[in-house]
């Protein structure tokens, strides 16, 4: 099968494509800021004394550590969303079958971590993998028959048997949890949601520093289809109707 050959973009600094036009000038600023043992030492003492210019200046260098903060989580941020996607940008990943069937790791695949492998142990995907495939369940009708009438305990206890058949076969389980439930070593954190309209499923996946998902065959993202950066899928803006809820995927024998 040919290999479909996606288009390499050119590197760029993340801050021209992953912030707005604000943090770009934020991003400026902290370039240019270099902070001050001395100055932010000298300024508490000031404060002490009870003048106002003295809390002023202990205010600013606030502000400049609030937004030195805020840069570092938006720096780990973008690297993270930076690995994600280049994790997945690999044409080895994807198989050009016509103009308009491509196959290739799509969100349930991201959601497990599981980029290299097909159902076979072999790259690349030839198909968009869905919810029993890697335990050799045929295309799942019914599961699809549950989500396009709505049928919301239906679809989710399909759902949860087949993605749970499927981590059987790589030494790992399911279980449903808290969306606040903090991983374990071997352990990480999905969302699982459907839509009625279109019949179709997502997963969401937590990293370290947000939420992301990956939208079919696109690239990983932490946005919803609104734009924004996504806090808690359960309320965050998708064509995906149906929430079923949070799991933890663990490794059974423990450890990464």
């Amino acid at each position: 099968m040919a290999e479909h050959r996606l288009e390499q973009r050119p590197a760029v600094p993340f801050y021209e494509t992953f912030m707005t036009g604000r943090e770009r000038e934020i991003y400026k600023d902290f370039l240019g800021f270099s902070p001050d043992g001395k100055k932010t030492e000298g300024s508490v003492e000031r404060k002490m004394d009870g003048g106002a210019s003295e809390r002023f200046t202990v205010r600013e260098t606030d502000l400049e550590r609030e937004r030195v903060d805020s840069l570092e989580g938006g720096l780990a941020l973008a690297r993270e969303l930076d690995m994600y996607q280049r994790q997945y940008m690999n044409p080895r990943l994807y198989t050009h079958r016509s103009d308009l069937n491509i196959g290739g790791p799509n969100c349930m695949i991201f959601a497990i971590d599981r980029p290299w492998m097909d159902s076979a142990g072999q790259i690349p995907y030839d198909i968009k993998p869905y919810p029993g495939y890697f335990c050799g369940e045929g295309e799942p009708c019914e599961l699809y028959r549950m989500l396009k009438s709505g049928d919301f305990a239906g679809s989710k206890e399909k759902l949860e048997s087949l993605l749970g058949a499927d981590l059987e076969t790589m030494g790992k389980n399911l279980m449903e949890v808290n969306g606040d439930y903090i991983c374990r070593d071997g352990e990480s954190l999905i969302c699982i949601m459907g839509s009625s309209e279109y019949g179709d499923f997502h997963f969401m996946r937590k990293g370290e520093n947000a939420w992301f998902h990956k939208p079919g065959l696109m690239s990983v993202s932490c946005f919803d289809d609104r734009g924004d950066f996504i806090v808690d899928p359960a309320h965050c803006d998708t064509i995906y109707d149906m929430f079923y809820g949070y799991y933890v995927i663990r490794n059974k024998g423990g450890g990464q």
